[in-house]
């Protein structure tokens, strides 16, 4: 294991200040709105999940949302995506008119 010299946390302090400007140039979100995050997302029945575990089978078969009833992915996306307190997503630009 090598040891850092003083020069080296002025190095690694710099590193960490051009990747915290470059996410703020491209205005990178580490926590976007996306299935896995959603109210209506649910892994499935829990005794169906431990069974899955037990045959060493996945638990993605069970993924589902619950307010359009279809099998999902946890990085998936729709406009119907709801927080945990039911505060749904402002739209800058709506995809379709209503």
């Amino acid at each position: 294991m090598s040891m850092l010299t003083p020069g080296d946390d002025k190095a690694i302090a710099a590193e960490l200040r051009r990747i915290e400007r470059k996410k703020r140039e491209q205005d990178f979100d580490p926590d976007p709105p996306r299935c896995g995050t959603c109210l209506y997302f649910s892994q499935g029945p829990a005794k169906q999940r431990r069974e899955a575990a037990k045959r060493g089978r996945g638990i993605e078969h069970l993924q589902r949302c619950t307010f359009g009833n279809f099998r999902v992915t946890y990085k998936g996306v729709c406009d119907e995506w709801r927080n945990r307190q039911g505060d749904k997503i402002e739209q800058e630009h709506p995809t379709h008119e209503r």
